[in-house]
């Protein structure tokens, strides 16, 4: 382990004055000098102080905090986070994703032969990999590995989220995010306001939009997604709307959803309503909602139960087996809009 990867996985312990960086690793000391002025001037680091004296800790942000986490994680594996952290070595593990031969990697990563084996042999030796065969070389990811995890947190790219305005009197914008993303939105938070759903926890921010981030498994579908957005007000007077008229649902796949989550009678009875209000939807899509309709009747959007009803709903209730508890006006203001 060279100088720079000492300071580093020593900082990575906690945020480390100068002269501890000096009295505690073993090399001299003008080379340590070196290596912390380098790496803050890389941006590896950030100057910060302890009690008056000089320190340096790893950078605010998302890339800085994975990094940090990966020094840590690789130490506790006995794994040399300077090593793992190679351009040479990454290439290999990203190669890896879809290679599986020497020579695969060879053409995958541009290293020669005997350099991909090295990285191979070492990535072996600390459980990142699993060899299937040895003569030739078959190698796969352990995708279980506590560093393999870190490692993609730290190199793979973020998802595109679904980031939605939502309307109401102050602007705000809904995105859903896999918890990888919004740990990243959260490290590299710029200072806007934030909120996140289901928890307690918001940042004020100075006008403009709030963010209101829900955690999600999994980014969903744009089916997925409707039906998630078809159990709340905004989502059936707006946002729903704006995606059935967008042209691209799939509207197999959405019956097919509505039918394994029981909803095929309030989402077919929706898109009669959104149809006969001016939307475009196909007869043939609402026809084959009616031919899977199910006896039960179901209750729609029922937190507006307190609204009462209006008379209007009378046919699409005995149509469809609904229980309907909707905002007309908000949604034929919703179909002007979208």
């Amino acid at each position: 382990m060279n100088a720079r990867t000492s300071v580093l996985s020593l900082v990575s312990l906690r945020t480390t004055t100068i002269r501890d960086i000096v009295d505690r690793l073993p090399y001299a000391r003008t080379t340590l000098y070196e290596a912390v002025e380098a790496l803050v001037a890389e941006g590896s680091l950030v100057r910060t102080r302890i009690d008056g004296r000089a320190a340096v800790s790893f950078p605010s942000g998302y890339r800085s905090q994975k990094l940090q986490q990966l020094y840590v994680k690789a130490l506790s594996h006995g794994i040399d986070p300077g090593f793992l952290s190679r351009e040479s070595t990454v290439s290999v593990w990203r190669a890896l994703n879809s290679s599986h031969t020497v020579p695969e990697l060879e053409n995958e990563t541009g290293l020669s032969s005997n350099w991909g084996r090295q990285i191979l042999g070492k990535m072996e030796d600390w459980g990142l990999v699993n060899y299937l065969k040895r003569r030739p070389i078959v190698a796969v990811l352990d995708e279980t590995h506590p560093v393999n995890q870190a490692l993609r947190e730290l190199f793979e790219g973020p998802e595109p989220g679904e980031a939605l305005l939502l309307p109401g009197s102050f602007p705000f914008t809904e995105e859903l995010r896999t918890p990888r993303e919004v740990e990243r939105l959260l490290l590299d938070w710029m200072g806007g306001g934030l909120l996140i759903r289901n928890t307690d926890f918001q940042i004020m921010g100075k006008g403009g939009i709030l963010t209101v981030l829900d955690s999600v498994p999994r980014r969903p579908t744009l089916e997925e997604l409707f039906l998630r957005l078809l159990s709340k007000p905004e989502g059936v007077e707006d946002l729903c709307l704006r995606i059935v008229s967008s042209g691209r649902l799939d509207h197999d796949e959405l019956l097919q959803l509505a039918v394994d989550r029981v909803m095929v009678n309030v989402v077919g009875c929706y898109l009669e309503i959104i149809r006969d209000l001016g939307v475009k939807v196909e007869e043939h899509v609402i026809e084959a909602y009616r031919e899977r309709c199910d006896d039960r009747v179901i209750t729609f959007l029922e937190e507006e139960r307190d609204y009462g009803k209006n008379g209007w709903e009378l046919p699409y209730e005995e149509r469809w087996g609904v229980d309907l508890y909707l905002d007309l006006g908000a949604i034929r203001h919703g179909v002007s809009s979208a």
